[in-house]
C-alpha cells in the first residue's frame, strides 16, 4: 500500500516495514497510538530480517509520533541512515523535513548516521524524543 499523506496510526506491537517517502507534496504523519514505549517499527536488519533505513524521506514531510524506531541497517550499501535518513531536494526548505514527537531511534547501525543522517540541507526537529 502506498500512502503519501494523511495519518497512518498503528496499534502496540512491533511493525517490520519501513517508510520511504518521496516528493514534493508529500506530507504524512504516522504515529503509535499506545506510545513508544509499546509500539516499535524496524526492518529486522539486525535481526536477520531487511537492510535498510527504517525511514528513508526524500524533499517531502513526515511526522512520527509515539514510535521506537529501531533495527535498521543504513541504506546505499548500509553506509548511510541506520533508522532514519532525510534528504532535501530542491531549494532549501524552511520547516523540517522530518519532526518527531515522543519518539525513540536506538540500535540502530551503518557507517554514517546510526540513528539520524541528514543530506543536502535536510532538517529534523525532536521533541521530547531520543
Amino acid at each position: 500500500m502506498e500512502v503519501t499523506s494523511g495519518t497512518v496510526r498503528l496499534c502496540e506491537g512491533t511493525w517490520y516495514t519501513k517508510i520511504v517517502l518521496a516528493g514534493l507534496g508529500s506530507d504524512l504523519t504516522v504515529e503509535g497510538v499506545a506510545g513508544a514505549a509499546v509500539t516499535t517499527l524496524t526492518t529486522g536488519g539486525t535481526s536477520g530480517g531487511d537492510d535498510g533505513s527504517v525511514i528513508a524521506v526524500t524533499g517531502a514531510n513526515l511526522t512520527v509520533r509515539g514510535l521506537t524506531i529501531t533495527g535498521g541497517v543504513g541504506s546505499e550499501d548500509n553506509t548511510k541512515g541506520g533508522g532514519v535518513a532525510v534528504t532535501q531536494s530542491g531549494a532549501v526548505s524552511a520547516t523540517p523535513n522530518v519532526s518527531f514527537y515522543d519518539s525513540i531511534i536506538t540500535d540502530n547501525a551503518t557507517d554514517y548516521g546510526g540513528g539520524i543522517a541528514l543530506f543536502d540541507y535536510a532538517s529534523v526537529s525532536l521533541h521530547d524524543s531520543c
